[in-house]
């Protein structure tokens, strides 16, 4: 590492650029659904990046008015208010041409000529930096990072063409993560259109059947015993997942395992969040593993008279999300009861149309599962790696 700089970031080749917070700042009664340029919430970087699922606009006239903010190509987004330290990296994949950050964030622009973007933006998703971030910011009931602490953040810098190789080894990782998220999204659109397309025929043709989702499927059949034969197990409790997605699972002893620890999962079920429905956490499980348990705060739907993939695809429509919440009991956890879950109303196809749906969904269902495990797996090697690239514990070559 003689060949490192060390720099605190007010010395370091970055500019950091706070948002507008003049008279000009919008208003409520500005935002659009759609508009010229994309105006940052809170919610659109998160700790993997932009997410778009929620965006709000501002037109170009107001966009023009606002003096500082504005994103160019190759900077990066940091939050600094409320949840502090969330980055995000604004480059060619975005599809917004016009970004401006809210008052919340900050904007790292790098001389590009002595600091390589991406590797700014690893190191600021490192421990590195994260440890530093908790020292300095400030806050207990809305933390916060002002820009004056932001500048004492140490960071050590490689020549280029290190920072280079650094950045391509993370990147690659990175870029197949989102290859992944991409097509699962599209294996889940096409899965999804193909269902309501059957749905929609099936209303209109004779052998389709009105019943509950009892009647096709159980609920919560199996737990945890004295019979039980494994002694490790792999836990998902309710904030590993998300819409459709599994973020990761945890290993336990039984013994020590929490106590909620409880419900038996196998290939073909789908699994839900009884709490706070309206949040759509839920999942089907496709896992190789004998070994899984899930949260007593999951209903366990098992198919017995439908396909795995229909009772999936029946379950988690926009229709079903609506009874479910408007079938929850309680006002500041809502929850549902097993039993809301059984008198749900379900069409049922014939035999045959089921058998021809799972040959196709569900082979799209197993391939977004064995992508997501995937892309686990090569998180959780980024993740390793990052801290011991970024200090120089581990060393790469560039290529060039």
């Amino acid at each position: 590492m003689d060949n490192w700089t060390f720099v605190r970031f007010e010395n370091a080749p970055i500019e950091i650029i706070d948002g507008d917070r003049g008279v000009n700042y919008p208003k409520q009664s500005d935002f659009l659904v759609n508009g010229h340029c994309l105006f940052l919430n809170a919610g659109n970087v998160t700790n993997q990046g932009f997410n778009f699922s929620n965006c709000s606009f501002i037109n170009e006239e107001k966009d023009k008015k606002l003096r500082k903010g504005k994103l160019t190509r190759q900077d990066i987004v940091l939050t600094t208010r409320g949840t502090v330290g969330n980055v995000a990296f604004y480059d060619v994949s975005i599809p917004f041409q016009h970004i401006r950050i809210n008052s919340g964030m900050v904007i790292f622009r790098s001389d590009t000529s002595v600091l390589f973007p991406r590797f700014l933006y690893f190191f600021l998703r490192s421990q590195l930096f994260l440890e530093q971030m908790k020292a300095l910011s400030t806050g207990s009931a809305q933390p916060q990072l002002p820009i004056k602490d932001i500048k004492r953040v140490e960071i050590s810098i490689p020549p280029i063409p290190e920072q280079r190789a650094i950045a391509d080894v993370l990147g690659a990782l990175d870029d197949k993560i989102e290859l992944n998220r991409r097509m699962n999204e599209t294996l889940e659109g096409l899965a999804r259109a193909l269902f309501e397309r059957m749905k929609d025929e099936g209303g209109r043709m004779n052998g389709w059947k009105a019943g509950k989702l009892g009647d096709v499927a159980e609920i919560n059949k199996r737990s945890i015993n004295k019979d039980y034969p494994h002694a490790i197990i792999e836990y998902i409790d309710i904030s590993s997942v998300s819409t459709g997605k599994l973020e990761a699972t945890t290993s336990y002893e039984l013994n020590g395992a929490p106590s909620r620890a409880k419900r038996l999962v196998k290939h073909g079920d789908t699994i839900w969040s009884t709490v706070r429905p309206n949040r759509k956490s839920f999942l089907f499980i496709s896992e190789p593993k004998e070994n899984l348990v899930v949260s007593t705060g999951f209903a366990v739907l098992t198919p017995t008279k439908v396909s795995p993939s229909y009772l999936y695809m029946w379950t988690t429509t926009d229709e079903f999300v609506d009874y479910l919440v408007a079938n929850a009991d309680g006002s500041a956890y809502p929850a549902v009861l097993p039993e809301r879950f059984a008198d749900a109303e379900i069409l049922i196809p014939p035999a045959e149309i089921l058998e021809d749906f799972e040959s196709v969904a569900g082979v799209m269902l197993a391939k977004i599962s064995q992508n997501d495990r995937e892309s686990r797996t090569l998180a959780a090697l980024r993740d390793a790696l990052l801290p011991r690239l970024m200090s120089g514990e581990v060393r790469v070559k560039d290529k060039g």
